[in-house]
């Protein structure tokens, strides 16, 4: 899985800087930061693969993709969508296979065997792990925090879904809007109106 996890992780990082599409580098980009997390939870730093997921994956590539939108890059498609089939079911079937290996591996149960007369109990003890510590903590003490830091990177997602929106850009096409008050304020007259057919 080492090998597995580092082989993708520097595969990804190379495409990132060689491929002509933009949305293609962010895609790629993505998939190095799965792999980087998929290498530091091998490491057993559960919290800090976790916390680069969201950090990188959820906010960092996401910004730069918004960018990347914003910019509105007109990129010449010199394939068309069917080309790119069998490259989406290479990347999904390699992440389902890596998902396989971290999450699909279960322990081995816990026997009860008795050596010499001794129990031993310590292996019945249920240690709590740092993600689930975390999770305990996160959604109980600090429900607030994390919730308002959920609300602003809604605001901000809907700021850039905004802002992409606008019809600034020159040879772009505008974006319909609907204007209520001037819905509610039409008249009949200039609601309906006779056309002759001849």
């Amino acid at each position: 899985m080492y090998y597995m996890f580092s082989a993708l992780a520097l595969v990804s990082g190379i495409m990132v800087v060689s491929s002509r599409n933009p949305i293609h580098s962010v895609l790629f980009l993505i998939f190095a930061f799965l792999n980087t997390g998929g290498l530091l939870f091998l490491l057993g730093a559960e919290f800090l693969a976790f916390i680069f997921l969201i950090v990188y994956v959820g906010a960092v590539a996401v910004l730069f993709l918004f960018v990347v939108m914003m910019l509105n890059i007109n990129v010449e498609e010199q394939e068309s969508k069917m080309a790119m089939v069998p490259a989406g079911l290479l990347f999904g079937g390699v992440i389902a296979s890596q998902l396989y290996m971290l999450i699909g591996n279960e322990f081995p149960p816990v026997s009860l065997e008795l050596d010499n007369g001794f129990f031993n109990w310590s292996s019945l003890v249920e240690t709590t792990g740092n993600i689930e510590a975390l999770g305990m903590l996160l959604y109980t003490q600090y429900l607030v925090p994390f919730m308002l830091g959920g609300m602003v990177l809604l605001v901000a997602m809907v700021g850039a879904i905004t802002l992409t929106l606008t019809d600034g850009h020159q040879g772009a096409t505008p974006v319909l809007r609907q204007h209520a008050m001037t819905q509610v304020n039409r008249t009949i007259e200039e609601a309906m109106y006779l056309r002759d057919t001849k």
